[in-house]
């Protein structure tokens, strides 16, 4: 049995699609998966292996990158007709900007693509909708509500479809400033990490490289 924590709307959309792919290659395991955006403690729950995405805390937990992530302020076509669309990041204080429950404050972080010595820039921005899950969010911005920063695995193929756009592209965005935002598999660290452990990680590590580059 292999207990896997994974975010719900991530685990949705890039790990159950590919657990029949994995359990044909290792017919041995079982899979017991919780789906939760709670952050969860991996020996209290029994779990062998979490996916967490975005800035690592400090912690004893070992922990593998599985692919980038970023986040895209994007909008409905439709919203930017009706609205209009920012030109400059200040601009988006005359917009609707749709938020994480999480975030504490009201404000975005910007800086110009490719300047990663450059300090991050605070901008407060407020809006009419506020959810504790992203793709609550998604749903939010494709009926035209505001705009909203929202994760690259999440809206890859609304904006190839055209259902999304991305707006003020030339900046590099952030909920908050931090450490390196990604992917992750994390567990407990053992002298011997279980080959159900290792499998899973590998397999994951492989599908997301093709699935998100």
């Amino acid at each position: 049995m292999l207990r896997i924590n994974v975010p719900a709307a991530f685990g949705r959309r890039h790990v159950m699609p590919h657990m029949s792919a994995f359990l044909t290659s290792f017919p041995e395991i079982r899979i017991d998966a919780t789906l939760t955006d709670a952050t969860v403690d991996l020996i209290e729950s029994g779990t062998d292996v979490a996916i967490r995405i975005g800035a690592l805390p400090d912690s004893t937990l070992v922990a593998k990158r599985l692919a980038g992530q970023s986040r895209i302020l994007v909008a409905a076509p439709g919203y930017i007709k009706r609205i209009g669309l920012p030109v400059c990041p200040r601009d988006l204080t005359n917009h609707s900007c749709l938020f994480f429950t999480v975030q504490t404050g009201s404000a975005w972080y910007f800086r110009p693509c490719g300047k990663p010595e450059a300090q991050f820039e605070k901008l407060s921005v407020s809006g009419a909708v506020k959810a504790n899950d992203s793709e609550a969010l998604l749903e939010a911005t494709l009926s035209e509500i505001g705009l909203a920063l929202l994760s690259s695995w999440l809206i890859g193929e609304d904006i190839k479809a055209g259902k999304l756009v991305r707006v003020l592209e030339q900046f590099e965005w952030v909920l908050a400033p931090g450490a390196e935002r990604a992917i992750w598999a994390v567990y407990s660290p053992k002298k011997v990490v279980a080959p159900k452990v290792k499998s899973f990680i590998n397999f994951m590590a492989r599908q997301l490289k093709d699935s998100l580059g």
